[in-house]
C-alpha cells in the first residue's frame, strides 16, 4: 500500500513539473508584450533556419535557459506544434470556424526588429483543450501583418469615423481588388476632407486590398455559398465613404464584439461595383450631428 501512495505521489510530481517552466524563466515571459494574433492565414508552417536561429538569440539575450529556448524553437517546427493547429490550414477551408477557435491564446510577442512571431506558453493557457497546447511552449512564425500592435485612433480621427453615415452592404459579392486607381484617390481625398488624419486614411487605403483583408472575410469572400457568406459579413458595422464610389470602412473599434479574425487594425476598406450597398439607413443608425457631421453630409 505504502509502495503505490509513493508511486502515485511521484506520478503527480512529475505531471506538475513536466508542464511547468522554471520560475525564473516563467518570471522573464510574463515580462514581454502580450500580443494578439488576428491573421492566422499568415502563419509560416516551415519557418527557415535563419528565422529559428534569429530568434533563438532574443530569447538567449533576455536570459531565458537554454534548455527552455531549445524547446520552444523544437516546438516551432512543423510536426512538434499542437494537433489542432498542426492541422489547421484555412486555404483549404472556405467555412472557417467564425467563433475564432485560435483567438482564445494568450501570446507574448518576441521582441527584436522585424520579428513576426509569438510564444504560446503552456502555463499561460491552461485552459485551452490538450490539442492545441505543448509542453512547455511553442513558437509561431508568421508573415508580415499577423500580429495584433494593440494601435488606436486618435480621438479626432474617431469623431470623424462615428460622423460618417452607417451603411449596409447587402451584395458582398460585388467587392473590387485591388480597387481602381480613381475609387482610392477619391476615397482618399473625401475622407481627409471629412477631417481624417493624411495617416490613418493611408493605412485604410492600404488595407483595401483582399490580402490586406481579415482572414475570414477573405475566406469568406471565396465561399461558394452566398447565403452563409452574408450570415456572417452582415454582423459587421460598416461606415460609408463619402463620394461617386462605393466604398465603406470597417472600422476595429466599432467591431468590438466579432471575433479578432474578421478584425484588422485599426480597420479596412471594401470597394464595390455599383448597387452593393443600400441607400437606406435606418435613423437609429445615423451618426450624431456637429460640424464634421455636417461637412461629411454635403460630400456625400
Amino acid at each position: 500500500m505504502n509502495i503505490k501512495f509513493i508511486t502515485l505521489i511521484c506520478l503527480v510530481y512529475c505531471i506538475a513539473k513536466v508542464n511547468s517552466i522554471d520560475p525564473a524563466d516563467e518570471a522573464i515571459a510574463k515580462s514581454l508584450i502580450p500580443a494578439r494574433v488576428f491573421n492566422w492565414n499568415k502563419k509560416v508552417n516551415r519557418p527557415s533556419i535563419w528565422r529559428q536561429t534569429e530568434i533563438e538569440k532574443e530569447l538567449l539575450a533576455l536570459n531565458f535557459s537554454p534548455k527552455l529556448v531549445k524547446d520552444l524553437i523544437r516546438n516551432s517546427a512543423h510536426d512538434y506544434l499542437p494537433a489542432s493547429l498542426k492541422s489547421y490550414n484555412p486555404m483549404n477551408d472556405p467555412n472557417i470556424d467564425e467563433d475564432g477557435l485560435f483567438d482564445g491564446y494568450k501570446c507574448k510577442r518576441i521582441p527584436g526588429e522585424e520579428q513576426e512571431a509569438v510564444i504560446v506558453f503552456h502555463f499561460d493557457n491552461t485552459n485551452m483543450p490538450e490539442n492545441m497546447k505543448a509542453d512547455p511552449g511553442f513558437i509561431v512564425f508568421f508573415y508580415d501583418g499577423a500580429i495584433e500592435d494593440y494601435q488606436r485612433i486618435s480621438e479626432s480621427d474617431e469623431h470623424a469615423a462615428n460622423a460618417l453615415k452607417p451603411a449596409r452592404v447587402s451584395k458582398w459579392g460585388h467587392w473590387l481588388s485591388p480597387p481602381p486607381e480613381p475609387y482610392i484617390k477619391e476615397a482618399t481625398k473625401q475622407l481627409i476632407g471629412c477631417g481624417f488624419s493624411p495617416e490613418l486614411v493611408d493605412v485604410l487605403m492600404k488595407n483595401s486590398y483582399e490580402k490586406q483583408w481579415p482572414a475570414a472575410l477573405y475566406l469568406y469572400m471565396y465561399t461558394t455559398d452566398p447565403n452563409k457568406r452574408h450570415t456572417l459579413l452582415d454582423r459587421y458595422r460598416c461606415k460609408r465613404i463619402p463620394g461617386d464610389y462605393e466604398g465603406v470602412i470597417i472600422f476595429h473599434y466599432n467591431n468590438k464584439d466579432m471575433p479578432e479574425k474578421f478584425k484588422a487594425n485599426p480597420g479596412f476598406v471594401v470597394m464595390f461595383g455599383d448597387g452593393a450597398i443600400d441607400k437606406f439607413v435606418p435613423r437609429a443608425d445615423s451618426a450624431r450631428i456637429s460640424g464634421v457631421d455636417n461637412l461629411c453630409n454635403i460630400l456625400q
